[in-house]
């Protein structure tokens, strides 16, 4: 990371939170990733997506990011937004991802899983470029990697996918 660089943590199910406040400190959100544990009753709740781009939204304007950097936000979802209620959720997501990028804020999505519905990911993003498919944890390493090289200017970094629990992400190098 660069002197600038701050990273957060936003988790999402059925609502949305901030598990780790924008920070320089990658072990800080290192720490906050090994601490996450899905609530049970969350395993058969929802993607509320609509939230979760919300929530990078509000963290993304607070008053701890710091202004010398650029506004990005990296969704990993399983494309297939749900939400309590009737209403048109994927179609909330998409119009809260343009107001991203209305208000400046670059959005990435990773669609995880066989299921994902492509065309749902690709209409979050405004560069078609910015979304990416993986039907599973293997190919989430390499996706990472295109997106911190189109990010970085001063040439490419790394960013490092830490294990979670049972679910099995690329290993750390």
């Amino acid at each position: 990371m660069k002197n600038a660089d701050q990273i957060s943590l936003i988790t999402f199910a059925t609502d949305a939170a901030v598990a780790a406040p924008l920070s320089a400190d990658p072990s800080a959100i290192a720490r906050s990733i090994q601490a996450l544990r899905i609530d049970p009753a969350e395993e058969r709740g929802f993607t509320n997506t609509p939230a979760a781009l919300r929530m990078a939204q509000t963290e993304l304007n607070s008053s701890r990011h710091n202004e010398n950097a650029r506004r990005v936000a990296v969704m990993l979802t399983d494309g297939l937004p749900t939400a309590p209620g009737d209403e048109d959720v994927a179609g909330q997501a998409i119009r809260v991802g343009k107001t991203l990028g209305e208000d400046g804020i670059g959005l990435y999505a990773i669609g995880l899983g066989e299921e994902v519905n492509r065309a749902f990911v690709e209409s979050l993003v405004a560069d078609p470029e910015n979304a990416f498919l993986a039907p599973t944890t293997a190919e989430l390493s390499d996706i990472y990697n295109q997106i911190t090289s189109s990010l970085c200017t001063a040439g490419p970094t790394k960013i490092d996918v830490i294990a979670k629990g049972d679910i099995i992400f690329a290993p750390l190098r």
